[in-house]
């Protein structure tokens, strides 16, 4: 189950454009008033079936205790953060003041942050894949993975002349850093399976100049533009 924790209902409809989540979404409360380091505990005794949590920013915790009062909300949210680290749950918090999206790998599994309104709007597509950078980036979050890629490349290739041919390292790091990309959707493994087949094809000339120019060439033949 995917628990979407919302302290402010009435954000659904004006962000969702209807009053009901998606199956397999549950509006869930956290009725809670012991102390960060009782959070784990308390997930695992009441959200047994979590496979996603989404979890406003500022969602009010009960401070009906001296000890919750103690306590704040940033401690919660590091608590909750560190349980589905352990237990290698995705976690997105969401904000109407989040303006820059952002998703990262820890303990290998996706965490993100990104605006309240894009959250909801991506809902729908979310379900299909259970991808936080669909969550977070829509059905073309493939395109924007192929872009970092593409930065990344070209930030650690900008000291070097285009037309140098490339050394074993270069090649090994270039290969790498594709790895790390691979897994991101089918349509990029498709793209870097072939650009690999052309490297060892071509490894005895290869410039940076020819991977910069053949890697867009593959991403706009091999994803349909939409």
């Amino acid at each position: 189950m995917i628990y979407l924790f919302e302290d402010r209902p009435t954000r659904i409809n004006q962000y969702l454009g209807r009053d009901t989540l998606p199956d397999g979404v549950t509006l869930a409360k956290f009725e809670f008033n012991g102390s960060s380091n009782e959070v784990a505990t308390y997930i695992s005794n009441n959200f047994s079936d979590i496979e996603v949590i989404l979890f406003h920013k500022s969602y009010s915790f009960d401070d009906n205790t001296e000890l919750a009062k103690n306590e704040n909300n940033t401690r919660y949210l590091d608590a909750i953060s560190d349980y589905c680290s352990l237990t290698k749950i995705p976690f997105v918090i969401f904000s109407g003041g989040i303006e820059t999206i952002n998703y990262y790998i820890k303990n290998g599994t996706l965490f993100g942050s990104v605006n309240s309104q894009i959250l909801y709007q991506n809902l729908d597509a979310f379900l299909l894949k259970k991808d936080i950078r669909v969550l977070c980036l829509g059905r073309n979050f493939a395109k924007n993975e192929f872009m970092n890629f593409l930065r990344e490349l070209h930030i650690n290739f900008s000291s070097k002349d285009p037309s140098t041919l490339l050394l074993e390292t270069d090649k090994r790091f270039i290969h790498e850093l594709s790895e790390k990309y691979m897994a991101s959707s089918q349509e990029l493994d498709k793209i870097f399976t072939e650009f690999y087949q052309w490297m060892n094809e071509n490894s005895e000339l290869l410039t940076f100049s020819m991977v910069s120019s053949k890697l867009p060439n593959l991403f706009q033949r091999i994803i349909p533009r939409r």
